[in-house]
């Protein structure tokens, strides 16, 4: 379980630079190939224009759940749909009169008390009923890759769905030709429904009218239309893939930037600064570059454009730790580039980003003082003087681990490993809401993590490892301090009153990653674990004492 409470995404808001493709002071590549063509098309000269009739008609229907989760996702043929996305609503196959028994036996395997959001349950075989009159495709919904987000319990044969929120998206039907039973309409989005202020652009949506079950082949989003040429490339954004990137600047005020993968939009971003008083947005952009400033493999994004006339730089660190965007601009790099180059260009902001390491030799220790460096420019910023590091070595793979220590707020955990840097621990927050901070038991590959919930009525013990280049929970405890009467996990008022003559039993609950194990095999583990003797991940060294030390 990781515990993701991150300093610096409180601004709210390696490798060398890649090859620049055009000017100095523009993007760098100026071209875009849409690659995203359906595989069922019509041949418009033997169609017919659908009439208003017939796009009233279809933009009802495509607006119900049986069909919305199609639209909000791109797709060139049924193989590459998202199912997540298209039951997430229920397309009105799911059930929400769910018996007890399943939705413990969901909790249960979810290691959840109660339930969280609102449930939902689609059995597999109305799962593939609907995949089969929906897209004509023969698929088991065992094969859909739905374990991200829904729970399958085998003994009902079902998926289950917690959620607080929808996905629904509306559009209207604007145009359209068909022919035969094979249609094709456009769809734009429905901007009087809600209030919102993300870009939506259209797409072209493909299907067959069997008989009023729209078989779904293709949903085509234009991208491309409203962006500006000269600032919407390809790019290769490193460990985190190809990209196609569109600009958007048709707003005199400010600029976006899209980010497209697979035919969809992977980050959507409003470029500026909104972050306590300092809010501003960016309303030219001149250029764009990508660099690996962090040296964790992933390109970060560099932006640099006009506020008021006057030249301005964004850096945007690529997030490898959130699900919800890719990149959120870092107010303290910005403002130290801004103050240490002469000239407003990608070539010379990279050199600034990366100092000394651009013309360091390529290891570990070069890498670890570049991250000290970057470390020590935003400590700078949010004046935090209390910021401090470490080597230390947790796994025993010969390689030591750096730790970088906001003592009392967030820690930060890196190793080296092909030539590049991991975060395994990114700014984890402890110190507060009863987080005692983190230990391991040297070269165990074991670290260790205690916490304590409800003014210390609830105490949480997790056991935790390094498993491919991340770390992940492989056993915890729940140790109750109350007499929990209800089995919510929870103390209500009744269950640790200390001043009344019930005696307080308490109880421990040991959990594991892998549900194929025994409580008793859970406990001798565990047992085995708090054998080992333990140290506190902290830093002791000062930021000249770490320079001294990676020389």
């Amino acid at each position: 379980m990781k515990n993701r409470m991150m300093l610096i995404a409180a601004m709210m808001l390696l490798a060398l630079s890649l090859a620049g493709c055009g000017k100095e002071n523009v993007s760098e590549s100026a071209s875009v190939e849409n690659d995203e063509e359906p595989i069922v098309n019509i041949d418009e000269n033997k169609s017919e224009e659908l009439t208003e009739d017939e796009l009233s008609s279809i933009q009802e229907k495509l607006n119900s759940n049986e069909y919305n989760g199609f639209l909000n996702q791109g797709f060139d043929s049924p193989e590459k749909i998202d199912w997540g996305k298209v039951f997430y609503n229920g397309a009105e196959i799911a059930s929400t009169d769910i018996p007890y028994e399943e939705i413990q036996a969901a909790i249960d395997k979810l290691h959840w008390k109660q339930v969280y959001g609102d449930a939902s349950a689609i059995t597999r075989k109305d799962m593939v009923d609907y995949i089969k009159s929906h897209t004509g495709m023969d698929t088991d919904a065992m094969d859909l890759g739905l374990d991200k987000d829904y729970t399958y319990l085998e003994e009902y044969d079902k998926y289950y769905l917690f959620r607080y929120d929808a996905n629904y998206v509306p559009f209207k039907c604007v145009s359209g030709i068909k022919s035969d039973d094979l249609y094709q309409v456009t769809l734009q989005y429905d901007e009087e429904s809600e209030d919102t202020n993300k870009l939506v652009p259209n797409r072209t949506l493909t299907f067959i009218n069997n008989a009023g079950v729209y078989e779904i082949h293709s949903n085509i989003i234009d991208f491309e239309t409203g962006s500006d040429s000269e600032q919407s490339f390809d790019v290769d954004l490193g460990a985190g893939g190809t990209v196609k990137v569109y600009t958007y600047q048709e707003d005199s005020k400010s600029s976006r930037i899209t980010l497209v993968k697979d035919g969809n939009s992977i980050d959507d971003i409003i470029i500026g600064m909104d972050f306590g008083d300092d809010r501003w947005s960016m309303a030219k952009i001149n250029a764009i570059g990508f660099v690996d400033y962090n040296l964790d493999g992933y390109n970060d994004m560099i932006v640099i454009g006009d506020v008021n006339n006057s030249p301005k730089v964004l850096i945007y660190p690529y997030n490898t730790d959130m699900d919800y965007y890719i990149y959120m601009p870092d107010e303290s790099l910005s403002s130290y580039v801004e103050d240490n180059i002469s000239n407003y260009t990608i070539s010379d902001v990279k050199k600034c980003l990366l100092g000394e390491y651009q013309n360091s030799a390529k290891d570990w220790k070069a890498a670890y003082k570049q991250i000290v460096r970057i470390c020590d420019i935003q400590a700078e910023d949010y004046e935090l003087s209390d910021m401090t590091y470490d080597l230390i070595d947790v796994d025993g793979d010969n390689m030591l681990e750096l730790v970088t220590d906001n003592v009392g707020y967030g820690l930060s955990l890196y190793t080296y490993k092909d030539d590049h840097l991991v975060c395994l621990m990114n700014d984890w927050g402890y110190g507060a809401f009863g987080n005692y901070g983190y230990e391991y038991a040297p070269g165990k590959n074991l670290l260790l993590n205690y916490n304590t919930d409800y003014a210390g009525a609830l105490g949480k013990s997790y056991y935790m490892t390094i498993q491919d280049d991340e770390i992940v929970t492989a056993y915890w405890t729940y140790i109750y301090n109350f007499n929990d009467k209800n089995n919510n996990g929870e103390p209500d008022e009744d269950e640790y009153d200390y001043e009344s003559d019930e005696m307080v039993e308490g109880k421990i609950e040991y959990f594991a990653d892998d549900e194929s194990l025994s409580e008793e095999q859970i406990k001798n583990k565990i047992a085995e674990f708090d054998g080992y003797t333990y140290e506190g991940i902290t830093g002791t060294k000062t930021k000249d004492m770490m320079y001294q030390l990676l020389q």
